[in-house]
């Protein structure tokens, strides 16, 4: 698996396809659809990126950081009203969580 940058330069194919690998190994892993989606996103492949996002999503509903991307990465492709939809389940989830901690 190849580390994901945060900005910079693309990562390689060898990198995307050892992820990907990595996936069909483990396809219930929410954090390697999380790091795909991330490696996807830095390289301009942003509607491929919601799919990755969107697994990890689906695996760990509760995964406030793949939330996060998803929810800007629709942005990014004008799916606004999605963007909204995830933007309203993270606020939820903080106030739940909040209201659990101050208890």
């Amino acid at each position: 698996m190849c580390p994901v940058q945060a900005a910079g330069p693309p990562q390689s194919d060898a990198c995307s396809e050892a992820d990907r690998q990595a996936i069909a190994e483990r396809p219930n892993h929410a954090d390697l659809y999380y790091r795909l989606g991330l490696l996807l996103k830095n390289r301009g492949q942003i509607e491929e990126a919601v799919d990755a996002f969107q697994h990890a999503v689906a695996i760990n509903p509760a995964y406030m950081k793949a939330l996060i991307k998803l929810g800007l990465a629709l942005k990014e492709v004008g799916r606004t009203d999605e963007a909204i939809l995830f933007q309203q389940i993270l606020t939820k989830h903080k106030i739940r969580t909040f209201h659990a901690h101050a208890a």
